[in-house]
């Protein structure tokens, strides 16, 4: 039967041709482990700035999709807002024939308003911390006080 490991090199410093680097890759490789083939042999700059690439495209559309939605909850919030006026509009009426201004009558839907967006926001933020504590469980080699913690960067000695 038969078997063979690959393994994926990553060059992390050096100086010269790295694929003049894989003959010596391959016997250091093959006396550890003689069946072993190396699949891939690249430059780690060159993997991260391919991966960083790939990031980026999703973090644009990501953006735009947060605008959308952004777009579409302004949107929400303005037709909210517009019904409950339209829908008290014969309460405007009494409230302006005993003698309230449209001033005084302005400011009651606009607190109105911004009660139900306060009340919204407060449980949207309190949802989103949620949520955010479970999303970082997921991200390798994290912890959810990882943010705060700083390393300094390894250096080549």
């Amino acid at each position: 039967m038969w078997s063979s490991t690959f393994y994926s090199v990553l060059i992390e410093y050096g100086d010269g041709d790295l694929y003049g680097m894989f003959p010596g890759l391959r016997r250091a490789l093959g006396s550890v482990d003689p069946a072993a083939a190396i699949h891939w042999v690249e430059r780690l700059d060159v993997v991260m700035g391919n991966e960083v690439v790939g990031v980026g495209r999703g973090a644009t559309r990501t953006g735009v999709f947060a605008g959308l939605a952004l777009a579409m909850a302004g949107l929400g919030l303005y037709g909210m807002l517009l019904y409950n006026g339209r829908r008290r509009r014969g309460e405007f009426a009494i409230r302006q024939a005993v003698g309230a201004s449209p001033g005084a009558l302005g400011r009651m839907v606009l607190v109105d308003g911004l009660a139900s967006v306060g009340s919204g926001l407060i449980v949207g933020l309190i949802v989103a911390v949620f949520f955010v504590h479970i999303i970082q469980s997921f991200l390798y080699g994290k912890s959810r006080l990882s943010t705060f913690r700083r390393s300094a960067p390894s250096q080549p000695s």
